[in-house]
This record gives structure tokens, C-alpha cells and sequence, in this order.
């Protein structure tokens, strides 16, 4: 199994002041800009307001608005956040690390978000856990 990082679509270089966003790859493949393009297409209010929240992640120290980031909560998942449409039902995860000197928000995967869905959603919370473990690990080897 191989971890890469690949660049989340539609950040231009220049809006990534503080940290560079970037997306993990398993064997090539990830479910995170997946989501982002049926998003795009079929949910166009809820993609703008995910790359406004990434924009916003990627020239802030940290994000502290609860409207915009949420951390997780419970054991293992305070190093995991969510960018968060307001008002929306999309929601991309992800957690801050330092790759080669560079401040990076790697996001791990992805969440639409219904009324009853709070064991899925931490479900996504602890998928979005795993997947930065397994990339601590890996990429620390």
C-alpha cells in the first residue's frame, strides 16, 4: 500500500499562505476529490461553500469558527476536523501535519451529513483517525 498527496482542486497556490491543502491517496486512488466532483456538479451550493471553508484553512493559523471547522470530540479525535458547509450537508475531513517542512492540512476523506446520522458521522470522524495514522506511520518510516 502506497500514501501520497495530491493537490485539492480548485485552491490556487496563492490562497495557500499558511497551509497547503492536500489530499491522501491510497494505491492512487481517494475518495475525497471523488466527492468534490460529484459535488461540483450535483450539489453546487455546498462545493462553493467547502472551497470557501478551504480557502479560509489554508490562510489561517487555525480556524476556530464552529460554522466553518469542527474538531472532534471523544477519544482519538481531537486531531481530526471537518471543514463544514454552513447550513450544508457536505463536509470534507481532515488534520494538520508537517510534511518535509511544510505546514500541510491533509484531508482523509469525506461525509454528507443528514438529520440521522450521528453514528455515521463519527464513523467519519474515526475513518478520518485511521487514515492519519496510517499516514503518521507511514510517512514517519
Amino acid at each position: 500500500m502506497t500514501l501520497t498527496l495530491v493537490v485539492f482542486p480548485g485552491l490556487r497556490t496563492e490562497e495557500q499562505t499558511v497551509w497547503k491543502l492536500r489530499i491522501v491517496q491510497r494505491d492512487g486512488r481517494d475518495h475525497v476529490q471523488e466527492e468534490l466532483n460529484r459535488w461540483r456538479t450535483e450539489a453546487k451550493g455546498d462545493y462553493r461553500k467547502i472551497l470557501k471553508v478551504a480557502r479560509v484553512v489554508a490562510g489561517s493559523d487555525m480556524v476556530r469558527d464552529p460554522k466553518k471547522v469542527k474538531r472532534g470530540e471523544g477519544e482519538g479525535l481531537g486531531d481530526i476536523y471537518e471543514i463544514r458547509a454552513d447550513k450544508g450537508h457536505a463536509r470534507v475531513f481532515f488534520f494538520y501535519d508537517h510534511v518535509d517542512g511544510t505546514a500541510v492540512a491533509v484531508c482523509t476523506n469525506t461525509y454528507w451529513k443528514t438529520k440521522a446520522s450521528k453514528t455515521e458521522q463519527e464513523n467519519a470522524f474515526r475513518r478520518a483517525a485511521q487514515l492519519r495514522a496510517l499516514w503518521i506511520k507511514m510517512s514517519r518510516s
